[in-house]
């Protein structure tokens, strides 16, 4: 294996908690330019993502699909 791939592979892994937490954050700044307050607790993504990863993916899932309305809903 190259030198260079042997970081890499031990620093992927580390990559998927951050890019879920950023999405929760932007899902978050999304929903409060929108009045509509926290969408998803950052402190549960970041315990689920380290225990159960696709919980937390489910959960940030649910968040982004919460945060389209349904075309025909006037709310």
């Amino acid at each position: 294996m190259p030198n260079a791939a042997v970081p890499i592979a031990l620093l992927v892994p580390f990559g998927m908690p951050v890019l879920l937490v950023t999405i929760g954050d932007l899902l978050n700044d999304r929903a409060r330019e929108n009045g509509k307050g926290q969408v998803i607790s950052i402190a549960w993504l970041v315990g689920w993502t380290v225990l159960l990863p696709p919980i937390a993916i489910a959960m940030v899932q649910s968040a982004a699909n919460s945060s389209y309305d349904a075309p025909g809903n006037a709310s």
